[in-house]
């Protein structure tokens, strides 16, 4: 089930760079699979959807894999966000939406943050990005904008403003500590 998986979409570069190491290296981390609740499948990805995919386009019948008996959805969605997080290849609106679809509103940040074992600041920045608007998303999603970028965006009273003002700085490469003031 792709959807359960934290990163938006699998992608064809993606999956041809670790093909390459895969067919030099071989699987150097087993997928994580949990028994599955769907009819006809005996288990569910957990984790190692990437890999999953690069060893079925190499034509892999069987994948080492660490199976998790009786967890929940809930301990299976921490699990998978987790360990991309570890991996540090998700981008920082992945991990916004991932948060977002774990923890329900009502949870503090800084218990995300110890749950996570991740800095409240962390947190909290990535819990404001899903407020703003899709132009700092995407911006943010592609890099142009920094987590500190969004710690000025968010506190300033025009944000796309101010998003756009420090984007522009970046690409003329006079961005200083007083841009952020």
């Amino acid at each position: 089930d792709e959807s359960f998986n934290c990163r938006s979409t699998i992608t064809r570069d993606s999956v041809e760079e670790l093909k390459g190491s895969i067919e030099q290296e071989g699987l150097l981390f087993p997928i994580d699979v949990r028994p599955s609740l769907e009819a006809g499948f005996d288990y569910g990805l957990v984790c190692g959807f990437r890999r999953y995919t690069t060893c079925r386009i190499l034509g892999w019948v069987t994948i080492p894999a660490r199976v998790h008996e009786n967890i929940t959805d809930r301990q299976a969605s921490v699990i998978n966000l987790t360990e991309n997080l570890e991996r540090s290849d998700l981008n920082i609106l992945e991990e916004a939406n991932a948060l977002e679809s774990l923890f329900p509103s009502y949870r503090t940040i800084r218990s995300i943050a110890t749950e996570l074992n991740k800095d409240t600041k962390w947190v909290s920045i990535r819990r404001h990005l899903i407020t703003m608007s899709p132009f700092i998303q995407n911006a943010a999603a592609s890099g142009r904008l920094t987590a500190r970028d969004l710690s000025y965006v968010r506190s300033s009273a025009d944000p796309e403003k101010k998003a756009r003002s420090l984007m522009r700085l970046a690409t003329t490469k006079e961005k200083t500590k007083a841009t952020y003031t």
